[in-house]
């Protein structure tokens, strides 16, 4: 194996630990140990200290019994600990039974007794950048024997399991194409860093000084950087990933070794009326020092040529050329600063901001009818504000379409050269017919490679077009170009699992938190990496640690909801506070599907109705085939449009097709049958696992009367992956188009295994069996 393999393999490891964890230590020390605790939970291993005592438990019982079941006891020796009786007593336990796991926590050495074993020394620990001490210890954890565990009380879930579902494997990309506020955890350094090039450069987001917080001085930062971008010879870092180095100027070590960052650019934005100065300065990260800097005033009618003669003057101090292609279109100081700022609201995703983005627009296009980028810009915000799949406000989609597109065409009229343009119409397209759009976005790499957002659209286009390799490219030219950034780097692992590739999922993980350092971001790509391979347990820990470390992480509260969902845990999800919020605000239908909302439901736009994989399903699970029957023939009166049919989401034909079939019109879902089933083998061609798509095939299978057929791909699919047949939200047992297979042998089989396997995360996670009829 040569050394690049054994790297991989050590970051497979890295994040593939699969111990129970008992935590030792002084209350006094409790500020030192909960990085480390939360470093354990970040890697997947399950772990208890006295903070999980719940009020009114038996102390020295329940500590007793987590000491029985630890796979691992690890101490955290110090000055205060080496004094205490209960560390004293728990390091015994742990010697005696071969699982103690020494860590010097301030220095001290261990007391008498306890020195024969080597201890692993945290007390200079920086887990930013020292990674030593931690691959020291994974190495200790794995070296522990399973130890024994005992099963809890038999409790029947209670609520909605006939009310909800989700899609496996395939659909959890749905949820990740939001873009994620960045957050913060602990990178286990185990990749070699980049090295620094003298024309790589990050731009930081620019100070307001005019306190005016109207986003203008970071969307000038935003057009500087691209500005900067459009460069063939420097190397700059995204706007994600230069926008958190906000607060690590200072790291030199970490910008220039582990990013590969030579030089960073600070800068400040001061309005005055008409007036605009903008002042930048370029600082090495060898030593930290000022290399260049100047100052830039506009009065008055030429504000938006300022990011490219900032750019140019950059450039050249680096040693680059400067050429670009790139001409900035002339416009006036009002309609520049408008577009600026309706970039930056637009870039928040929250609602009133890409509203008040809109009405600037609107403005804008009148005050400037021949400016193209106030166009491209208009669609986009408009389109956000739509209640497609993957936007974020209330308008018809149909409505937001009407708008977005000619405002789109008009965009790429007034300029052609615009890779704003472009996108703004791939994204309409992609929006009208999910996998459309593709060669429009195309055009707009070509015209702006360096674009991470046009790289996301088209990256999605391609994902719900089931060309993943072609998403998987477009998803590895985004982390080169913007590493810290978790949603693509989420995104490649979601592809990777889908293509049944393990290896390089696991590699996408240890590349992300090799470089990143914010917990919420480690533990939103983590998470995904967990859940989407069944390790459904350790993917609830690692979001409950980043949780408890910030309770405003709505978007990691919502991945927390689905895993709950996903092992039964309805009471658990009722509990959360906001839980129908929090799941509508991300998952179209799940909020209406946990209220069985169906008149909500039979409102949407029909094309909705088939293109969001959970109002057929829902339907289905109500009994309620003949609305679905209803929409279908609405949308087509006459001929089935089997090109539409094949962009709608997973399960939307095979289930509309038992719904016709239920109705009598055997002939029109037998065609839906097949597109399903054509669909399926394209997916399987592009390098999908079948095990992935076992329950499509299946009901397809059973609406053809092949039962066999059905309980040969859910068996082989149960053996290869069973987290693709057994998870929820819908139970298999129960679910409809199942129904002919109950009493079968095999299919009972399957069932009895499924609840061994959902039992068995449920337990590692500390809950009660659920009883899964």
């Amino acid at each position: 194996m040569d050394m690049g393999s054994a790297d991989i393999m050590a970051d497979v490891a890295a994040v593939r630990p699969s111990r129970r964890l008992f935590i030792s230590y002084a209350h006094a020390d409790r500020a030192k140990v909960q990085p480390i605790v939360e470093a354990l939970l970040a890697l997947g291993h399950i772990v208890w200290w006295d903070g999980h005592l719940a009020g009114g438990t038996s102390f020295a019982e329940k500590i007793a019994d987590e000491l029985n079941r630890a796979d691992a006891i690890i101490v955290m020796w110090s000055a205060l600990s080496t004094r205490s009786h209960w560390v004293l007593d728990e390091a015994g336990r742990g010697r005696d039974s071969g699982r103690l796991i020494p860590i010097l926590l301030d220095g001290t050495l261990p007391p008498l007794g306890f020195g024969q074993l080597q201890a692993i020394d945290f007390s200079h620990w920086r887990r930013a950048t020292d990674a030593a001490p931690m691959n020291a210890l994974a190495h200790a954890i794995s070296g522990n024997a399973d130890a024994e565990h005992h099963a809890a009380p038999v409790v029947r879930p209670q609520g909605l399991r006939r009310l909800t579902h989700s899609p496996r494997l395939i659909l959890a990309a749905a949820a990740l194409l939001v873009l994620v506020a960045g957050l913060g955890l602990f990178g286990l350094r185990t990749l070699s860093p980049a090295p620094a090039k003298a024309l790589s450069i990050a731009v930081l987001p620019f100070a307001d000084l005019s306190g005016t917080s109207d986003h203008f001085a970071e969307g000038i930062s935003e057009e500087v950087l691209n500005a900067l971008a459009r460069d063939k010879e420097l190397k700059v870092l995204g706007r994600t990933s230069s926008w958190s180095l906000k607060d690590k100027a200072s790291d030199l070590r970490y910008l220039r070794g582990t990013l590969g960052v030579g030089h960073l650019l600070e800068g400040s934005v001061q309005q005055a009326g008409a007036r605009v100065r903008v002042h930048v300065r370029l600082i090495t990260t060898t030593d930290g020092s000022e290399v260049w800097a100047e100052g830039f005033d506009r009065t008055g009618g030429d504000l938006f040529a300022l990011q490219d003669e900032i750019g140019a003057k950059i450039a050249a101090r680096l040693g680059s050329s400067g050429r670009t292609t790139h001409v900035a279109q002339k416009t006036t100081d009002a309609v520049f600063r408008d577009v600026v700022i309706a970039a930056q609201l637009v870039r928040t995703r929250e609602v009133p901001a890409m509203e008040h983005a809109r009405a600037l627009m609107q403005a804008a296009t009148v005050a400037d009818p021949h400016y193209a980028p106030a166009w491209a810009m208009l669609a986009r915000a408009t389109l956000l504000l739509s209640n497609c799949t993957s936007c974020y406000g209330t308008v018809p989609v149909a409505q937001a379409l009407a708008i977005a597109q000619p405002a789109a065409e008009k965009a790429i009229a007034l300029d052609p050269q615009l890779a704003d343009g472009h996108a703004a119409l791939g994204f309409v397209q992609k929006t009208a017919v999910p996998g459309a759009g593709i060669p429009e976005l195309q055009r707009a790499i070509a015209l702006d490679p360096q674009s991470v957002v046009i790289r996301a659209t088209l990256a999605t286009a391609y994902f719900y077009n089931n060309q993943f390799r072609a998403s998987i490219r477009e998803n590895e030219a985004i982390t080169a170009i913007d590493p810290l950034f978790a949603v693509p780097a989420s995104n490649l692992v979601i592809n990777y699992q889908i293509l049944n590739d393990d290896r390089r999922a696991a590699r996408a993980v240890a590349r992300f938190r090799a470089v990143a350092t914010d917990p919420a971001d480690i533990a939103f790509v983590q998470g995904q990496y967990l859940s989407g391979r069944g390790d459904l347990a350790k993917a609830l820990a690692v979001y409950d640690t980043a949780i408890r470390a910030n309770p405003t992480l709505r978007r990691l509260e919502r991945k927390r909801l689905e895993i709950l969902q996903r092992m039964y845990a309805y009471d658990q999800v009722r509990a959360t506070p906001d839980a129908k919020a929090l799941l509508g605000e991300q998952y179209g239908l799940y909020a209406h599907a946990l209220a069985a909302d169906v008149p909500r439901i039979l409102a949407l736009p029909i094309d909705e109705v088939f293109h969001d994989w959970a109002a057929a399903t829902v339907l289905t699970e109500l009994g309620r085939e003949r609305d679905i029957v209803r929409l279908f023939r609405a949308r087509f009166p006459g001929a089935i449009d089997i090109a539409e049919v094949r962009t709608w989401d997973i399960y939307a034909p095979a289930l509309t097709a038992r719904a016709l079939a239920m109705a009598g019109d055997e002939g029109a879902a037998a065609t839906l049958r097949n597109v399903a089933r054509t669909t399926n083998e394209q997916r399987i061609k592009e390098g999908s696992a079948p095990a992935q798509l076992s329950f499509e095939l299946a009901m397809v299978a059973v609406g053809d009367g092949q039962a066999a057929v059905a309980l040969d791909g859910l068996t082989a699919a149960f053996k290869s992956q069973w987290y693709g047949v057994c998870q929820g939200p819908d139970w298999i047992g129960t679910f409809p188009p199942f129904a002919k297979l109950r009493g079968d042998p095999r299919f009972e089989a399957v069932l009895a295994g499924c609840r061994i396997k959902i039992n068995e995360q449920r337990r590692l996670a500390g809950m009660a069996p659920a009883t899964l009829p």
